[in-house]
């Protein structure tokens, strides 16, 4: 009958015989994804057990490098705003200084009189009164070579208008240099007109050089009283 059944039926027989090698080698192949899966498991588990992460050396690691003083001292010296704003992004130190000079950045800034950098360096933490190993501020540096852009920006930002060194008053500075406009906004920004240094008094300075001009503005402004 089965004979018969083959005969009869050919192509169904050998049909049934196909599907039955191919069930058999797709179940080889699956054991054998089987086996490969649980190898590579396996290895990622002891992997990860024989590295412990450290979380403070990854710490470490991904620190940044400290940016040396003298960087952003000489990007400020050169004028190079973009070094300087890039250098400020890094984490520099806003108020490092020179170890000769004791200057500050902001006096570096002050002396070129340049307002955009003064600026920056505010934003970013700057000090607005340091000394240098003579005693100046930068507001005085600023007013001495008449940066009067730059000598309003520091005033804003609290600079000490009745700062003294080397024996004299930030308005002082001002009136021996016939700096008229100079004079009138220190004065509105609270320096006092009767008050001066080791010699003699703005209005006095003023007097001595001529310039009437400063000389009545200092009056209306109490000076002498």
């Amino acid at each position: 009958m089965n004979c018969m059944k083959c005969r009869l039926f050919p192509l169904q027989a050998e049909s049934v015989g196909q599907q039955s090698t191919g069930i058999t080698t797709m179940n080889r192949d699956a054991g054998m994804l089987r086996y490969v899966f649980t190898l590579f498991c396996l290895a990622a588990l002891a992997g990860c057990a024989g590295t412990p992460t450290d979380p403070a050396a990854d710490s470490a690691s991904a620190a940044p490098a400290a940016v040396p003083a003298t960087a952003l001292i000489t990007a400020v010296r050169a004028g190079d705003r973009g070094a300087l704003l890039s250098l400020l992004g890094q984490g520099a130190d806003p108020n490092a200084r020179d170890p000769d000079t004791g200057k500050a950045v902001l006096h570096e800034a002050a002396a070129r009189g340049d307002d955009v950098m003064v600026k920056a360096l505010l934003a970013a933490g700057a000090r607005p009164d340091p000394r240098d190993n003579a005693g100046r501020t930068p507001l005085m540096i600023a007013v001495g070579k008449g940066h009067l852009g730059v000598v309003k920006t520091l005033l804003r930002a609290g600079a000490d208008a009745n700062a003294v060194a080397q024996g004299r008053t930030v308005l002082e500075q001002a009136v021996e240099n016939g700096a008229m406009l100079m004079v009138q906004v220190l004065l509105q920004a609270g320096a006092d007109s009767s008050r001066h240094g080791e010699g003699t008094s703005a209005l006095a300075i003023a007097q001595e050089k001529g310039f009437s001009d400063i000389e009545m503005l200092l009056l209306q402004w109490g000076a002498g009283d």
